[in-house]
């Protein structure tokens, strides 16, 4: 009977043991709920834990890491520091989604080589794992709204005007110096604005705080007395067939302006005062009207078969022939 009692007594013991032996242990997965975590990665905007199996979390300083590179060039870092490790292992390994765009080194340290972004993964001995976005952008470089400036100078607008300014500008940067390679073509005020004078090509030059020097080329053509006319080819493929070219002068008054009318081959095509043209014979011929401004324009004609031929090109390649024409003739 004691034997009895002393066997029920260690039965029980031994089942008391079994049960407190086989109580559940908390594992890193239980201890990675929501409700156990820190109340800074609870509010987190990203969700870069991941929680696989009874693996844990590691806790960074910060969810994302943004980081710029110098408008001058080269490299930028940064660094994810570890706030918590859950599995209390010490030994973490940092890699990069993308090494292209930012590099980790083993102490958390990122470096930033090209725009992009990347996610930096830490994992540790024991299997907790923490992540963070890594976004590279690039610094904003000084840099002058155009590089090139065409000013045309015309009868009714004698100083055309164009403004330069910057534009993408490094934070505290600003032009405090502009100037002109050649003021007797253009000039350029305190402001940024350049005026054209007279035909010819001239560089403006902006110097700013950054130490940037920045330039743009600008050229300026005279239109002042510009002949234009209305055609700049002509088919007359019918001998004696005859069309009339108008000659405008880009002056206030263009009816002052005298017009002289030449051809280049009399036997071919004539023109008279009027800028009537006539086909007396076949094959090419080039008509210009000189105006006593200086200036002159000319025109292509093409007479009896060879007008044939020539308008057949034109008219070839999606109506790009006479385009062609142009270039190469």
């Amino acid at each position: 009977m004691k034997l009895q009692k002393i066997a029920a007594g260690l039965t029980a013991s031994v089942l008391a043991l079994g049960c407190f032996l086989a109580a559940p242990v908390p594992t890193a997965k239980a201890a990675s709920a929501a409700s156990d975590l820190p109340p800074e990665a609870e509010n987190s905007s990203y969700d870069y834990y991941d929680y696989y199996g009874d693996y844990g979390y590691i806790f960074f300083d910060k969810d994302e890491l943004d980081l710029e590179l110098p408008a001058s060039g080269g490299y930028t870092r940064g660094h994810i520091g570890v706030v918590y490790v859950e599995d209390l292992y010490s030994t973490i390994t940092w890699t990069s989604s993308n090494v292209n765009v930012a590099t980790v080194d083993s102490n958390g340290y990122v470096t930033a080589w090209s725009t992009g972004s990347a996610i930096i993964t830490a994992r540790s001995d024991g299997g907790s794992v923490g992540r963070c976005l890594v976004t590279v952008t690039q610094e904003k470089k000084s840099r002058l709204n155009t590089s090139y400036l065409y000013l045309d100078v015309e009868y009714n607008n004698p100083q055309p005007k164009s403004q330069l300014y910057l534009t993408d500008a490094e934070a505290f940067d600003g032009v405090y110096q502009w100037r002109s390679s050649n003021a007797s073509v253009a000039t350029v005020d305190r402001n940024g604005v350049v005026t054209g004078l007279q035909e010819g090509v001239a560089t403006i030059y902006a110097s700013t705080y950054r130490g940037n020097t920045l330039s743009c080329t600008v050229t300026v053509q005279n239109n002042i007395g510009r002949v234009s006319l209305n055609e700049s080819r002509l088919y007359l493929e019918a001998i004696g067939g005859q069309t009339v070219l108008t000659a405008n002068v880009a002056v206030a008054n263009p009816a002052s302006v005298s017009i002289t009318w030449t051809s280049s081959n009399p036997a071919v095509a004539t023109v008279n005062a009027n800028g009537v043209v006539t086909a007396v014979g076949e094959g090419e011929a080039v008509i210009t009207a000189s105006a006593s401004t200086g200036r002159s324009d000319s025109c292509k004609v093409y007479t009896g078969a060879t007008a044939t031929q020539k308008k057949a090109e034109a008219d070839s390649f999606f109506g790009l022939g006479g385009f062609f024409m142009d270039l190469f003739e």
